[in-house]
């Protein structure tokens, strides 16, 4: 059984360099964070932390690839649980919206988190904010 550490840092001089870093073998690429089994929905974010403020806000089909842009080997995993939509709430930056087109390039029914003005990722909305952008991408997935 493989157990993974991972540490982030908030110093600034650090995080030039690495935000995040993991124990030696840990392979990012073939990991997908979450149980995403047997979902329709499923949301999509960079990192842990991500993950973890949509679980907060009582969002638990939550999956962080890691990074902007999924591997093949995330993108296997995923399409093995037969998900049937996604949402792309990867950053509200320019690596988040090609992570999305990316996503919409190998996935069919791809739609993007409807993140407010000015709110970069889920981790900068309060409970207000959040409520209101996911009602608001809500609405646009069939039901």
């Amino acid at each position: 059984e493989f157990k993974c550490c991972v540490c982030r840092t908030t110093n600034k001089d650090i995080e030039k360099k690495r935000k995040y870093l993991y124990n030696e073998g840990f392979s990012r690429a073939s990991t997908l964070v979450a149980d995403y089994q047997n979902e329709e929905v499923i949301f999509i974010v960079e990192g842990y932390m991500d993950r973890l403020k949509f679980i907060q806000y009582g969002v638990k089909n939550v999956v962080a690839i890691l990074g902007w842009k999924m591997s093949k080997e995330q993108e296997e995993k995923l399409r093995k649980s037969n998900v049937k939509y996604i949402v792309s709430a990867l950053d509200n930056d320019e690596c988040g919206k090609k992570g999305t087109e990316y996503l919409k390039s190998i996935f069919p029914r791809v739609y993007r988190f409807k993140y407010l003005k000015g709110i970069k990722d889920v981790g900068e909305s309060d409970n207000t904010q959040f409520a209101k952008m996911y009602k608001k991408t809500m609405s646009e997935i069939p039901k």
